[in-house]
């Protein structure tokens, strides 16, 4: 385990930042780094610098399951559902391909968890997308009838 590993392990997550920053720096190709560097801005909410270091790992190592995992797990995290599950489905694909036996697991779990999470939660925010604007539409007709 090198010194970056323990860093981002303790979760000192802005010091891994900046030690994988500097690690890729030598070896822009070090796609183990850039996954941590990419962990430790998704535990930062961090999560467009996340899903641009997990787009490049994919651009050069498409079949990598758990980069795509996690790049799922960002969309969701950005709110774009539909995204996080076609990607999530992506990456199970793969993880049933290439992957070992815990990656499969993880993989498959949070996959059921998404469909989950969609099944009984709000797609794409239209609960919340209704409601401004029955409070617009409540905040409007208030300030016409007091004019």
């Amino acid at each position: 385990m090198n010194l970056a590993t323990v860093i981002l392990r303790l979760g000192w997550f802005e010091d891994a930042v900046k030690v994988y920053t500097q690690l890729l720096k030598a070896n822009p190709a070090d796609n183990d780094s850039r996954f941590f560097l990419a962990s430790a801005y998704a535990f930062l909410k961090w999560t467009g610098d996340a899903i641009e270091e997990l787009r490049t790992i994919l651009a050069s190592a498409p079949d990598d399951a758990l980069a795509c995992h996690d790049l799922a797990l960002c969309y969701r995290d950005m709110g774009w559902m539909k995204e996080s599950l076609e990607e999530m489905k992506r990456a199970n694909a793969k993880a049933m391909i290439y992957g070992n036996s815990e990656e499969k697991e993880i993989v498959k779990t949070s996959l059921t968890n998404l469909e989950q999470e969609m099944e009984n939660g709000d797609d794409g925010g239209v609960k919340e997308a209704l409601l401004f604007f029955v409070l617009l539409i409540e905040t409007v007709t208030k300030k016409l009838v007091i004019n």
